[in-house]
């Protein structure tokens, strides 16, 4: 049987890969093909993010059971959300690309988005290995949570550091 919780992340992988599939065989690799993929991942992304960010919120406040699907699937649609904003990266990427040949300065403050991202991969990582060394609390899931979470602290040292020097 499926369930919310084993359909979010194959759920969203396929209709990404669809909708970008579709998209680029009806309009072809160009600027506005690029604009519209960035809009739609930024609105899948959104739509992950708020599935995974208020699902104990409206679980706790409604205490409905019809809200417990979303509870179990938070993780996972956290998991989904970074999928999701994946895609958004590579539209970026394709746009910076195609329109601006290759020149990154044209999106402003290309560090803070980097950080953003950082952030987001290091949230979807160590919520899946700190869940499981508290759960299971194996040796590997810890050495990969204390990984992650020291490769946090080294990206925001580093960061702090370069802002201070300009």
């Amino acid at each position: 049987m499926t369930t919310l919780k084993t359909a979010v992340i194959p759920s969203t992988l396929a209709l990404l890969l669809l909708v970008f599939g579709v998209i680029l065989a009806l309009q072809g690799a160009n600027e506005d093909s690029a604009r519209l993929l960035i809009r739609i991942t930024a609105a899948t992304s959104l739509l992950l993010f708020s599935m995974a960010f208020s699902t104990s919120s409206l679980n706790q406040l409604l205490a409905e059971s019809r809200w417990h699907p979303l509870l179990l699937a938070r993780r996972r649609a956290g998991i989904a959300f970074a999928i999701s904003h994946s895609f958004h990266l590579l539209a970026i990427v394709a746009l910076v690309q195609l329109a601006y040949d290759g020149d990154f300065s044209q999106l402003g403050d290309v560090a803070g988005g980097a950080v953003v991202y950082a952030f987001i991969y290091l949230m979807a990582l160590t919520g899946s290995y700190i869940a499981n060394a508290l759960g299971k609390g194996g040796l590997f899931y810890w050495a990969y949570s204390a990984l992650c979470i020291s490769l946090l602290l080294l990206r925001i040292t580093a960061f702090c550091r370069a802002r201070a020097q300009t």
